[in-house]
């Protein structure tokens, strides 16, 4: 349900016609010899191969950051209950049912999130900063904090995966990577607490 909400908010908030030509995505450029934004409707001129590069990349350091992140949360105990409460949430059901939502909704928000409100703002800061801050904000609504503490590192890291690349592809490839690496691998690392002295 949420999947649809936000790709019907990408949909409605899509760069108007003639912005973006068809088939290719396109960002605003900036300028930053005269400290001004200038937008152009020119295509990306980051190569798809380098835009995934940078995706698998950045998701594959996302990844390493929270396995180790789970690693010493063992020593923590007081972030012990947040994790595996995180982690029952996401065991919910039948695996191939969890990873379809959670790589839609991977797919989803960045459509939002890192395309529809990102291309409106009308500088490079607000570029990172308002769909950031959204994104965290939305995310804080399921009471969880470290899942709102990885909004913001997601967040920033796609932001600026987004505005660098002038495509979502690399936003989009670094988030299910780091979904994928919460929802298979960190389970194996917290399923070790018990047996810690």
């Amino acid at each position: 349900m949420l999947c649809g909400v936000w790709l019907l908010g990408g949909y409605l908030l899509r760069p108007t016609t003639g912005s973006e030509p068809h088939g290719q995505t396109t960002r605003p450029r900036y300028s930053t010899a005269r400290g001004a934004a200038h937008r152009t409707s020119t295509t990306a001129t980051v190569s798809t191969t380098r835009a995934t590069t940078w995706g698998v990349v950045a998701g594959l350091a996302l990844s390493a950051l929270f396995l180790a992140g789970g690693f010493f949360v063992q020593y923590l105990p007081a972030l012990v209950n947040p994790v595996n409460t995180l982690l029952q949430h996401s065991a919910a059901g039948s695996i191939w049912g969890v990873t379809t939502v959670t790589m839609l909704g991977g797919i989803s928000e960045e459509y939002y999130f890192r395309r529809a409100l990102l291309f409106h703002q009308p500088t490079a800061r607000t570029q990172l900063l308002i769909p950031t801050l959204a994104y965290v904000l939305v995310t804080a609504t399921s009471g969880i904090v470290l899942l709102t503490f990885a909004a913001l590192l997601v967040g920033i890291t796609t932001a600026l995966l987004t505005i660098a690349s002038e495509r979502i592809l690399p936003a989009i490839i670094a988030h299910l990577l780091w979904s994928a690496s919460m929802l298979y691998l960190l389970p194996l690392i917290t399923a070790g607490w018990a047996f810690t002295g």
